[in-house]
């Protein structure tokens, strides 16, 4: 169970991350340091900010969930990541650099002009904060299971909720046809079905069950009464209104996760603009490395050591490549991912943290952190879910009925087991850091969208880099506004679809972007509406396929049309594996039709519009020269690395002093080697700078004693 020492933990974090942005409110002189950072980052703390931002807190969920399952199968997502992050490495990282912007969406003006500089912009706007909504409730979902007590997790079979909802489905059952006419009765009607079908199989409901339950019926206030009615008749009201406030307390300490969370990263990247947001992102980096490893090496000591976890393992432990449809992330499925990684991690929207860097050597350099970290880390990262089943052989029953998929908890599960006292409020830390890389990016970069590429250039050309700068941080507290009200939408009105909306966007919208902004660093003769109409194409196709072909009036016509046919089973294929349609399908569909828009294209036409994309390529291969481009007397390196290097000291020596809490010698290890690393990197970072300056005193002694012989 969580202790105190774990809530000073926490609470420490919390104030350590706020500060960040009053230690780099200096470093912001004007709109071009808040969202680019002033193109003067060092390639360490760009490659660390690439690295955590890449991930969040699904990674200790969700794919640990796959992990569990599965065994290695779940590595090959970080392959696909080491195979996108060379590509940049010796390609795309510079020529990202030396396009020369301040936020992506530059780009694309630059290259597809201002028609498609606003569809683009928009469409990334307002697309952000469902994207940050997902990850802030994701993280509140996860902590509000991990500060519960077990007794406030499960509902026992002889309590009366269970019963007085069986007897409620019942009833609703014997209403008849009139009432499964109603769309919306049915969709009641299911969401009780399987609650009873849960607490049948497993003698558990679920607070998350008990949601949807208790949202239903204050959505259909005639379900309410019924349900009231049993409970009375049955003598079970009083329990059931008690399970009503469990429900409402679990869910008001849901929303103050998300209200706190969403407010401290707010705090932070509205004082210190993109350089808090590096910072930030470097810190958490150290954090979750630390953490993670520490874990894996306790799982494998209590395991019994490495040959006693090899010998645990199930022997489809190894297996990658599933047969087709046997299972949802078969060989197919994977095929269709290398797709989808390399464009992902390489083009200049979703790569455009690049733009920070200080020159094209340090952007091509930054990829070297989240290339070598995913071919290292992963295997750490799942190694107490792959001990699990040893460790805690009980884990699916035990939590069975408390959420929906039971092995997504095996890494908190096993956390909350071995981890000592203070250490289970850094691994909480941990999770925050995992999706505060995510949100805090995101807060930044839609300010940077909004001001840059809508104010500046559409309402305010003429607007001093002073104006820009101050809208800038009224855009990042619009920008974050947003994202915590979408995320507390979600948790509470589980009857608005937005978080399913947010998944299906990357498959009805992401093909056509990610080809367009690929695609439009190599190829020069597109007309400018080129980008847009490709996009329109894209979402026309993936809902044909993915959406209009999957439907159940769609196959009532269709299948039997197949029956017979080969193509019956490749249908069926479909609707139940529709994932891998956006890259093995729509995809290429999307190159094909990009490619012909060059027909098109007649230079003599757009004189003004080719003369911008010429210099567009020409930058793009031109390498940055820091001193000439932004001056030598702006370089800060040597204050980032100070910077970073003392804060990485003082979260080390916070880490130290729970040495001093009370736990076994095992646990005071832990602690120990966790504080080590952070004081360590500090220390190295700081002795560099000094190591530096020494030598540059080396170097310039000669020199004046020679310059009076000449």
């Amino acid at each position: 169970m969580i202790s105190v020492y774990d809530y000073i933990v926490i609470i420490f974090y919390f104030l350590f991350i706020i500060s960040l942005g009053f230690v780099f409110k200096k470093f912001n002189k004007g709109s071009k340091d808040y969202f680019a950072g002033g193109q003067r980052m060092c390639w360490w703390l760009l490659g660390g900010s690439l690295f955590i931002s890449n991930f969040s807190c699904w990674t200790f969920t969700g794919a640990a969930g796959i992990a569990y399952k599965y065994g290695i199968l779940i590595l090959y997502v970080y392959v696909m990541d080491v195979a996108g992050y060379i590509i940049g490495y010796a390609f795309f990282a510079t020529r990202l650099r030396q396009m020369r912007l301040i936020t992506p969406i530059d780009g694309v003006r630059r290259r597809y002009g201002k028609i498609s500089e606003q569809f683009f912009n928009w469409l990334s706007i307002f697309s952000a904060p469902l994207a940050g909504g997902a990850w802030l409730l994701s993280l509140a979902l996860i902590l509000t299971t991990v500060f519960c007590r077990p007794d406030q997790l499960v509902t026992k079979p002889e309590a009366v909720k269970a019963a007085a909802l069986i007897a409620f489905i019942d009833s609703q059952n014997l209403k008849g046809k009139a009432v499964g006419q109603d769309k919306r009765v049915k969709e009641s009607i299911t969401i009780y079905q399987a609650i009873r079908k849960t607490f049948e199989q497993h003698h558990a409901i679920s607070p998350k069950q008990w949601g949807n339950l208790l949202k239903s019926s204050l959505v259909f206030e005639k379900y309410l009464d019924g349900l009231n009615q049993n409970a009375a008749n049955n003598g079970y009201l009083d329990e059931l209104n008690r399970a009503r406030d469990a429900q409402k307390k679990m869910a008001s300490r849901k929303n103050w996760i998300i209200i706190l969370t969403g407010i401290t990263v707010l705090i932070m990247a509205l004082l210190g603009g993109s350089w808090a947001v590096a910072a930030s992102d470097f810190i958490q980096l150290l954090l979750l490395m630390t953490i993670s490893v520490t874990t894996a090496v306790l799982a494998l000591i209590k395991v019994g050591g490495i040959t006693a976890f090899f010998n645990q393992l199930p022997e489809h432990f190894f297996n990658i490549f599933y047969p087709l449809g046997s299972i949802k992330y078969d060989w197919l499925f994977l095929a269709s991912t290398v797709i989808g990684s390399i464009l992902l991690r390489n083009n200049m929207m979703t790569a455009g943290k690049y733009i920070s860097a200080k020159d094209s050597e340090h952007a091509r350099k930054s990829t070297l952190i989240p290339l070598i970290g995913y071919a290292l880390l992963p295997p750490l990262w799942f190694i107490p879910v792959w001990a699990a089943p040893t460790l805690l052989p009980n884990l699916i029953s035990d939590f069975t009925g408390i959420v929906s998929h039971p092995e997504e908890m095996s890494y908190i599960a096993i956390a909350m087991k071995l981890l000592p006292q203070g250490l289970l409020g850094l691994l909480i830390v941990g999770l925050f850091a995992a999706t505060m890389s995510s949100l805090d990016s995101a807060f930044n970069r839609n300010a940077g969208l909004i001001v840059c590429n809508f104010y500046r250039d559409i309402l305010r050309p003429e607007a001093s880099d002073r104006e820009l700068f101050a809208a800038g941080q009224l855009a990042t507290v619009f920008s974050g506004s947003c994202v915590i009200a979408v995320a507390l939408l979600l948790a509470n009105f589980g009857n608005i679809s937005i978080f399913d909306t947010y998944l299906y966007f990357g498959a009805f919208v992401g093909s056509g972007p990610a080809v367009i902004f690929l695609l439009g660093m190599f190829m020069k003769r597109t007309p400018p509406w080129s980008a847009w109409v490709t996009v329109v194409f894209s979402i026309a196709i993936s809902y044909l396929l993915f959406g209009y072909l999957r439907q159940d009036s769609t196959a009532a016509w269709l299948r039997p049309m197949l029956k017979g046919t080969s193509m019956l089973s490749i249908y069926d294929y479909v609707r139940s594996n529709p994932f891998f349609i956006p890259n093995l399908i729509v995809t290429p569909l999307c190159f094909l039709f990009f490619y012909l828009t060059g027909f098109f294209y007649k230079k003599e036409k757009l004189s003004g519009f080719s003369e911008s994309v010429d210099k567009l390529f020409k930058d793009m291969n031109t390498p940055v020269n820091f001193n000439e481009e932004i001056g030598a007397e702006n370089d800060n390196s040597k204050q980032q690395a100070v910077i970073l290097g003392t804060l990485s000291v003082i979260y080390g020596a916070f880490i130290f002093l729970l040495l001093f809490v009370p736990n076994n010698l095992s646990g005071k290890i832990a602690i120990f080697s966790c504080s080590f690393v952070m004081l360590l990197i500090g220390a190295l970072l700081i002795g560099s700078q000094r190591h530096q300056k020494q030598h540059n005193k080396r170097i310039d002694l000669p020199s004046l004693e020679v310059e009076p012989l000449e």
